[in-house]
């Protein structure tokens, strides 16, 4: 029981930690560069924060138009649901150290997206992809987080396959 709630313990640090990486970035943008513009790489990455009126990706590309009460809530309500399965999955995933990396990292990005709505009203976004778009940490979370948790999730099911397939041939 120890090393679980020491394991849990260094989780929810983990995520605290992501979490206030990602609002006090916000902070000092805020107050120290909000008129500054660079570039980063040379035509391909530059520093141009931009408060995200959409609030959210999805409710600009689909054209939404979800109000900021709407969009906090659903991102609540993703923020409990990740909470449940990560609940749900820890003690299985454990030891697969991508799929807890990766659950972690989506949380502190749902949890950034939260505060950010909460403490915001917005999202201040930063980091300007070519003239594709704009994002900010909490955004490669989100993303960085699904790809490892994906990475982590088939690696442990394939061994959980071969384990299963050796103890059927002995």
């Amino acid at each position: 029981m120890a090393i679980k709630k020491k394991g849990i313990a260094r989780w929810v640090t983990f995520i605290l930690f992501l979490t206030c990486a990602d609002q006090l970035i916000k902070l000092i943008i805020y107050h120290n560069y909000m008129a500054h513009t660079f570039p980063i790489i040379e035509n391909f990455i530059s520093f141009t924060p931009h408060f995200n009126e959409d609030i959210s990706w999805f409710n600009a590309k689909y054209d939404l138009n979800m109000g900021l009460g709407i969009i906090t809530l659903l991102t609540i309500a993703v923020l409990i649901f990740a909470l449940y399965q990560a609940k749900i999955h820890y003690m299985e995933y454990q030891e697969q150290t991508l799929a807890v990396a990766g659950y972690s990292t989506f949380i502190s990005g749902v949890l950034a997206s939260v505060l950010d709505k909460i403490l915001w009203g917005t999202s201040l976004d930063y980091i300007k992809f070519r003239n594709w778009f704009i994002f900010d940490l909490k955004d490669l979370y989100l993303d960085l987080g699904s790809l490892l948790f994906m990475i982590g999730y088939i690696i442990f099911e394939v061994k959980k396959h071969k384990a299963l397939g050796q103890e059927v041939k002995g």
